[in-house]
């Protein structure tokens, strides 16, 4: 009866949050159908271990024979198969292989020999985490001129509205990535610029900001890029998906369009596009305060960037095995909005959401949904 009882939306709002909550205490092992692509979208590891039908079928019949339960295989074949179509096909937090998971074959393995390879799996993105070059005393004597002023401007920007880094201090972001960050004021690309310490960076941003005198070619000088909105903008993902390629660092706010405070997503399928093209990592970023700033800060609305962990897209390609691109896109964009949900819950844990920005955000709701509106439909 698991899988009824858990197809309840109520119930598993429930469940999720406690297992969130044990969950960042830190080290936890948690097994699950959802477990890493919706209640743990920032695990460490993440392994999607399978098996085929007739595999898990064989296993559980000996099992019952232990046991000493009189089950066939047959029963057990139509059983399993049942609960694999409730578990894939309901509509809350189905079934599905996180794209960042390792995902394990494990039809022909012993029991030993499943251990190992998810033991193994466990170590990759530490690891990996471990050749990172993030050494600030590398990376910032190599940024060029052009850089430094804007980024010093924005970093004295920050200081005065008292912005707080999370995640990130003492740190540059590795090249070759994908920086994405959620969206929610005309104040975001300054702040968050305001944490780089690393060239280059480029900037995808709407095009109608190009055409402003004074901000336009700004925005080309630190290496902006275009984008076309309403439609799919070839030419700005073939720059975009060139510049990650070449180990440069690409910033993006894949909502596609301000969002209402503490109402992240959707998430767009342009991030699955460049992933797919690049397979380059992604750094989430999580912003909150820009509405309300004040100088030195404010309690009303507090003023932090995020950092997440690198996300590694070890899924995929058992994804695109089974999926065309714009499937695995919008599994790409769940995922990335998942990751922003939990970062905001965390943001929320160190300083509880405030009245003010409770009010702004419901009142934000309309004014966005006619915005989204008007650009993306």
């Amino acid at each position: 009866m698991v899988s009824l009882v858990a197809s309840h939306p109520g119930v598993r709002a429930i469940m999720v949050r406690h297992q969130q909550i044990l969950g960042r205490r830190g080290g936890v092992v948690m097994e699950g159908r959802d477990i890493g692509s919706v209640v743990f979208p920032l695990a460490t590891s993440k392994v999607f271990l399978h098996a085929t039908l007739k595999a898990r079928v064989d296993r559980r019949f000996k099992q019952n024979q232990q046991r000493g339960h009189q089950v066939s295989r047959e029963d057990l074949t139509t059983d399993l198969a049942h609960r694999d179509q409730q578990d894939s096909e309901r509509a809350t937090s189905p079934l599905a292989i996180s794209p960042d998971a390792h995902v394990i074959d494990s039809s022909e393995m012993t029991l030993d020999q499943q251990n190992d390879a998810c033991a193994l799996a466990c170590l990759v993105n530490p690891a990996l985490d471990l050749e990172l070059d993030t050494d600030l005393a590398i990376s910032v004597p190599r940024i060029p001129f052009k850089y430094r002023f804007p980024f010093a401007y924005f970093n004295c920007m920050a200081r005065f509205f008292g912005l707080q880094e999370v995640g990130s201090v003492g740190k540059s972001v590795p090249g070759g990535c994908i920086i994405a960050s959620n969206h929610v004021s005309l104040w975001d690309p300054p702040l968050v610029g305001s944490t780089f310490r690393r060239y280059k960076v480029n900037t995808l941003a709407k095009e109608s900001l190009f055409k402003i005198p004074v901000l336009g070619p700004f925005l080309y000088y630190i290496d902006g890029i275009p984008i076309k909105r309403k439609s799919f903008d070839k030419n700005a993902f073939a720059e975009a998906s060139k510049t990650l390629i070449e180990g440069n660092n690409l910033l993006i706010f894949p909502e596609g369009t301000r969002r209402a405070i503490g109402h992240p997503g959707p998430v767009r399928n342009g991030l699955g596009i460049l992933v797919q093209a690049t397979r380059a990592p992604m750094v989430p970023l999580f912003l909150r305060g820009t509405h309300g700033l004040m100088p030195l800060g404010s309690n009303r609305s507090p003023l932090e960037v995020s950092y997440g962990p690198v996300i590694r897209w070890h899924g995929l390609e058992a994804l695109l095995d089974q999926f065309d691109k714009k499937i695995v896109s919008r599994k790409i964009a769940a995922l990335c909005l998942a990751i922003f949900n939990e970062m905001q819950d965390r943001s929320f844990e160190r300083h509880p959401e405030t009245d003010f920005e409770k009010k702004l955000g419901a009142k934000l709701l309309k004014k966005v949904a006619a915005r989204e509106k008007k650009v993306f439909k």
